[in-house]
């Protein structure tokens, strides 16, 4: 578990750096499998209360639901991961109501043999031009052309066919296993 470290009993592991880890992870259930990051011995609500109190800006989330994160306003710089055992349909809407939002990861086929999927529509997002590196995987999102202000777009297994889908002002753009047909 190279990939992460413990401060105050917190695992800790990179989101925007590779070598620093400055994104607290959170698993809701805490017992939730992932092979990447260690397990941290405290609770749900001691994760939020510490990222409260620390003004905790990054967190890497790994769970069956994300209601909680509207209680960690703080959250600049975020990665939501539903896992295994997340319901089909994962719900995305507390993210909506987060409003300082710079760097976001999302995934929208997930399971263990991705055979569950979700949709996330960024044009409900509160201050969506605050949004300057998004990297996201799936079919399910709708609408991240509307962020004027990313500058760095990640995309994996999307469903666009040509570049006319994707945002324009883009200084960066990676694109992983998609549908593209011309970069015309």
């Amino acid at each position: 578990f190279s990939h992460n470290s413990f401060k105050d009993g917190f695992v800790f592991a990179s989101l925007t750096d590779p070598k620093i880890h400055d994104a607290i992870v959170i698993r809701n259930p805490q017992d939730c499998f992932s092979g990447r990051y260690n397990y941290s011995e405290h609770s749900l609500q001691e994760h939020i209360d510490y990222v409260k109190k620390n003004k905790i800006e990054k967190a890497i989330i790994l769970a069956e639901s994300i209601e909680f994160i509207t209680q960690c306003s703080s959250l600049k710089y975020i990665s939501i991961e539903p896992v295994i055992s997340a319901p089909n349909n994962f719900d995305y809407s507390p993210l909506y109501k987060l409003g300082k939002i710079k760097f976001i990861r999302t995934f929208t086929e997930y399971g263990k043999s991705f055979e569950k999927s979700s949709v996330i529509d960024y044009s409900r997002m509160r201050n969506i031009n605050l949004i300057e590196e998004a990297a996201i995987t799936g079919k399910g999102h709708i609408n991240y052309k509307l962020m004027e202000n990313l500058e760095i777009l990640n995309l994996s297994n999307d469903a666009n066919e040509n570049l006319n889908d994707f945002p324009t002002h883009l200084k960066k753009l990676w694109i992983w296993e998609s549908k593209l047909k011309s970069i015309e």
